[in-house]
């Protein structure tokens, strides 16, 4: 199998709240892997391939709150083994931190 992977990925669980353009449900959910291009998170019901979202990030410690929100577009949806829940990749098109 060829990797087409542009960065690499680290696989983190971390507080995600998620809003897609054709739906009208903010999601929240848990990030499955991260990377510099993009993340991927798991859901209940599939977002459509192509659509836009907002997605933020909770990276809080005990020391600092800090979050990162940014939009992409949802480039893959994929089924688990047991059909339900989906795994959603989104590439991202931009970043923004706030501490």
């Amino acid at each position: 199998m060829v990797e087409r992977r542009k960065h690499q990925r680290f696989q983190v669980a971390l507080p995600l709240q998620v809003s897609c353009d054709a739906e009208a449900a903010v999601i929240q959910t848990f990030t499955h892997d991260v990377s510099e291009g993009g993340l991927a998170f798991i859901v209940d019901t599939p977002l459509p391939q192509g659509a836009t979202v907002t997605c933020m990030m909770d990276l809080s410690s005990r020391r600092q709150a800090g979050q990162v929100s940014f939009r992409g577009t949802v480039v893959r949806v994929e089924q688990t083994a047991d059909r339900h829940p989906v795994k959603v990749a989104v590439a991202a098109d931009y970043y923004r931190f706030t501490v």
